[in-house]
C-alpha cells in the first residue's frame, strides 16, 4: 500500500464532540439516531448487548456515519466548530498526525498531536486507570483528582489526591460489561491499574 498522509485517533468523546458540531447520525441496525448525547453511551455499554459480529459491524457503521458527517455534511462556523472540537482535542479525544511536517506542525500548534505540553519548570501531572477485570466496567468509573501544591524556600511540596468510585450496578448488563471473562470476581468488581506520574 502506498504511505498514509495521516492518521486520526479518535475515542467515543472525540466521537461526541464531532456530533456536537454535525448533528446528529442516523446509523443502519438502530432504532434511533446517534448524538452527543448518546453516542458514548451506546459506544462504552449498550453495543454490548449484540453478538460479537453484528457489534463489530455496527461500530464500522457508526464511525462511517460520523466521518461521512463531518466530510460530507454541512459543518457550522469556524468559531463554533473550534468551540466544539477544542475541548476533544486538547484533551485527547481526537488527535491528528500528518507525514508532512507543516501539517504536523498545525497539529501541534492547535494542540491536537496528543503530545504532553513540556513542564518548563512548572509541575507536570499524570493520572493513568487502566482496566485490571477483563471487562467494561471502567465505564462506570468515576474518578476525581486533587493537586495542592505549595512552594517553600524554592521547594515544592505537592499532595495528589485521587478519588476513584466505581458507579455500576451488581446487575442489569450482560456479563462482557459487569463480570470478568478470566478473573474469578463477583459481578460488579471494578479492579483497577493506578499510575501517577
Amino acid at each position: 500500500h502506498p504511505p498514509v498522509d495521516g492518521a486520526f485517533f479518535v475515542d467515543p468523546a472525540g466521537l461526541a464532540a464531532l456530533l456536537r458540531a454535525t448533528g446528529p447520525v442516523t446509523v443502519e441496525g438502530l432504532d434511533q439516531p446517534l448524538d452527543a448525547a448518546t453516542v458514548e453511551r451506546f459506544l462504552y455499554i449498550d453495543q454490548y448487548d449484540a453478538d460479537w459480529e453484528e457489534r463489530s459491524e455496527m461500530l464500522d457503521r457508526v464511525a462511517t456515519a460520523t466521518l461521512e458527517a463531518v466530510l460530507g455534511g454541512q459543518l457550522p462556523a469556524p468559531q463554533h466548530l473550534a468551540r466544539e472540537l477544542g475541548p476533544a482535542a486538547t484533551g485527547g479525544d481526537l488527535v491528528g498526525w500528518a507525514r508532512r511536517p507543516e501539517e504536523q506542525d498545525l497539529m501541534g500548534l492547535i494542540g491536537m498531536d496528543g503530545a504532553l505540553p513540556a513542564p518548563d519548570g512548572r509541575d507536570g501531572l499524570a493520572v493513568i486507570t487502566n482496566n485490571a477485570s477483563a471487562n467494561k466496567i471502567d465505564s462506570f468509573l468515576e474518578r476525581s483528582i486533587a493537586y495542592d501544591a505549595h512552594v517553600d524556600g524554592g521547594f515544592v511540596r505537592a499532595t495528589v489526591t485521587v478519588t476513584l468510585h466505581n458507579g455500576a450496578p451488581a446487575s442489569g448488563y450482560p456479563s462482557y460489561v459487569l463480570g470478568s471473562e478470566f478473573l474469578d470476581l463477583p459481578s460488579g468488581t471494578n479492579r483497577t491499574l493506578l499510575s501517577v506520574y
